[in-house]
């Protein structure tokens, strides 16, 4: 890019009102593209140092002038101003949810200098040595130019790497599902539908310390569960105050993660990035080396693309999810039946199998193809701080449970302080797993018998 594209895109960045980046004056970064940190699609990420420029204008201090932080300096693999500016103006800025952004600024690339001056020897040894060869070596010298997005360092990665290398226990999965799930709150609070949820496009900000690791080939136990910042938001849409936005009808997003409405509906909202999320906490259950076998095979199901009816699409996506079962590791069991519900036993007979249909494992379960009964993110970390507080009460854990003693979704509690699941007003934890089933499955039959009463008396 010329150096006078560079600043006009910058200038145009500054005062867009959809994206407002504040400018970074370019002597006071330094790029490391030797250094990458990340490579994408459609970006690259690289290592930078950026003056506190701040420190020293507000301390005479020579040491406070010359103090470098750490930061990334985030390229678009184009040289058109007008699709770096559409894939920067995308940036979601939420404090604690997202990366956090400094500002924007270029820098002359070294790689393209050095590419842009092979590209003229060569044209050099197959063209005479003209005015015009000597001005096209110099229009190419002059476009290495690049701008970059200036962003929070996150030295714990990507989370896909991450959660390669270790293994978390059941309270620091259900912590980590629940904090993506209280990400997508900020999201719908700010109208923000995301349409790229994975492991990939989450970053872990301090990585959490090794506490064992007794086999080089197994992953290592860590303290806490990790904090992440979401990322990447070239598919992300805001959604108008008022009414609903129209939406491609061409699925946007990861294969896997598509929601099945996409393909169907241009009026969807934020119940795809739940979709995706519960793809995202499904495959935290199962071990490493299947949870990419495990996205392929609901990609392959191309659920997006299909008209059948969702209690059909789901019972087929149910069984895909439950060929994994056997994978599931064995500690983060109860994460999975609440996301997918108990595997059928083969060989069983009809009744048998309406019966386990309708029991409180299998009922619990939430739906996946049907958008109006899918989980809401406000309903996830409900269902995730019951399961947390049942599982972890009374239990050694390196991660403490949080008592739930109230939520604002709206509900009711039995008597004897049970969680009900007809309503989420109040979460109160149960001792148990198993008997926070029965007592749903007792509640769910009083609910029935009461509704069939009430219909004799009409």
């Amino acid at each position: 890019m010329k150096l006078s594209d560079a600043r006009s895109l910058i200038h145009t960045l500054c005062h867009a009102p959809q994206a407002s980046f504040s400018f970074i004056d370019p002597s006071l970064i330094r790029v490391d593209e030797g250094s990458e940190l990340g490579d994408g699609s459609f970006c690259a990420t690289f290592a930078c140092q950026m003056s506190m420029a701040e420190a020293a204008s507000s301390s005479s201090s020579s040491a406070a002038a010359s103090k470098m932080i750490h930061v990334c300096a985030r390229v678009v693999k184009t040289d058109t101003p007008r699709e770096v500016f559409d894939e920067f103006k995308q940036n979601v800025n939420i404090p604690g949810v997202s990366v956090a952004v400094y500002g924007i600024s270029f820098f002359k690339s070294k790689v393209l200098a050095a590419q842009n001056k092979a590209k003229a020897a060569a044209a050099a040894t197959t063209t005479a040595k003209s005015k015009s060869a000597k001005s096209a070596a110099e229009s190419q010298e002059d476009a290495s130019y690049r701008v970059c997005m200036l962003m929070q360092r996150c030295y714990g990665g990507c989370l896909m790497n991450y959660l390669a290398n270790v293994q978390l226990n059941l309270p620091q999965t259900i912590k980590l599902a629940e904090q993506v799930a209280d990400h997508l709150c900020a999201l719908k609070k700010n109208r923000i539908v995301w349409r790229d949820l994975k492991a990939q496009n989450m970053l872990v900000v301090t990585p959490t310390t090794n506490t064992t690791n007794n086999s080089q080939t197994t992953p290592a136990r860590v303290s806490t569960a990790p904090r992440v910042v979401l990322s990447d938001w070239g598919t992300s849409v805001v959604v108008p105050a008022e009414g609903s936005r129209r939406m491609t009808i061409n699925p946007i997003g990861t294969p896997g993660y598509l929601a099945p409405e996409t393909g169907r509906v241009n009026t969807y909202d934020y119940s795809v990035d739940m979709f995706a999320w519960l793809l995202f906490a499904a495959a935290l259950c199962v071990s490493h080396a299947e949870r990419a076998n495990l996205e392929d095979a609901v990609a392959c199901l191309q659920l997006e693309t299909k008209f059948s009816s969702p209690a059909k699409l789901e019972k087929k996506l149910k069984d895909t999810l439950h060929k994994f079962s056997e994978h599931v590791i064995a500690d983060l069991k109860p994460l999975w039946v609440l996301l997918v519900g108990e595997r059928p036993a083969d060989g069983k007979s009809a009744a048998a199998a309406a019966a386990a249909a309708a029991s409180a494992s299998t009922a619990n379960a939430c739906p996946w193809v049907d958008a109006v009964h899918r989980w809401t993110c406000e309903e996830a970390c409900a269902r995730l701080s019951a399961l947390r507080a049942a599982t972890c009460l009374g239990s050694a854990s390196t991660e403490k449970a949080v008592p739930v003693l109230g939520s604002s979704i709206g509900g009711n509690v039995s008597a004897s302080g049970r969680y009900s699941r007809m309503g989420f007003n109040q979460l109160t934890p149960l001792h148990t797993l198993e008997e926070r089933r029965e007592s749903e499955e007792h509640e769910l039959k009083e609910a029935a018998m009461e509704m069939q009463q009430q219909q004799q008396q009409q």
